[in-house]
């Protein structure tokens, strides 16, 4: 029977006397992949930030493998193997891939950096992730799909066994999408547990394995991915039936909201016309 990677029981925070959670329940099983759902101030980003040690909550227990503890601070939650993928890159551009692997670690003694031994393992990680990138290109000259999985792969080598991914493809092409979707799933079978958070349902279908939905600081649902639709989903995120609450067709007029006719501008554009 495997153990959970994450079990927080029961997390409530406060900010200024306010409660933005209430009492939340959340699980991560060895290689699943969990898509945390919600609009905006739902309380998402405010629970994984008590995941990862970013914040402490004010009541409730965390456990992580087989420990439990009343909160985490960054380092603790380093140690258990918790790490967080923004969507903002947090590379150095200007190094090469495999120093970026190895961020803060790079393998040497004596203050010499074993350079080839760094380079080689680089290469080992990535051929992990199955994604073929120079080892000594710059960061700054890969795409931001690319860049992204530099990020991940320096996880791995920091032991990573929790991922948070906050938002991760918001910046990437269909293409690079899909990508990070096949590095998830090279990482769910090596047993890595995924708290995915994102607003586009459409790749809940393809990556998420459960879907839990926090509305105003509450768990409201809790669900395999297999068992709901895209219509219940938007229903448990917004309280109400998602159909009352689309927007209305577009009222077709003979008068265009916008025309631009010949538009140019020095060095930057020339005779645009649009309705």
């Amino acid at each position: 029977m495997n153990v959970d990677l994450a079990h927080l029981k029961d997390i409530r925070k406060s900010f200024n006397g306010v409660e933005v959670l209430h009492g939340v329940d959340l699980t991560l099983a060895p290689g699943e992949v969990l898509a945390l759902l919600g609009e905006n101030g739902a309380g998402k980003s405010t629970l994984v930030k008590i995941l990862a040690g970013d914040i402490p909550p004010t009541s409730g227990s965390i456990t992580i493998a087989d420990t439990e503890l009343a909160r985490l601070d960054v380092y603790q939650a380093r140690q258990l193997g918790v790490r967080m993928i923004f969507q903002e890159l947090n590379d150095a551009p200007s190094l090469s891939v495999a120093e970026n692997i190895f961020l803060g670690q790079w393998p040497g003694s004596k203050g010499f950096v074993a350079w080839g031994d760094m380079r080689e393992k680089a290469r080992e990680i990535l051929k992990r992730l199955e994604v073929d990138i120079d080892v000594d290109a710059q960061a700054g000259s890969l795409r931001v799909g690319e860049r992204q999985i530099l990020e991940i792969a320096r996880a791995l080598t920091q032991n990573a066994k929790i991922l948070v991914l906050d938002e991760p493809t918001a910046a990437l092409s269909n293409a690079e999408v899909e990508r990070l979707f096949i590095v998830m799933d090279q990482l769910r079978k090596e047993g890595v547990g995924m708290i995915y958070i994102t607003h586009r349902l459409d790749e809940v279908a393809r990556v998420a394995d459960r879907v839990q939905v926090l509305r105003d600081g509450d768990s409201v649902l809790t669900v395999k991915n297999s068992e709901i639709d895209r219509t219940a989903l938007v229903t448990a995120m917004l309280g109400k039936e998602a159909e009352k609450n689309a927007r209305p067709s577009a009222v077709q007029t003979s008068k265009p909201a916008l025309k631009l006719n010949g538009l140019s501008s020095r060095n930057d554009y020339s005779n645009v016309s649009l309705t």
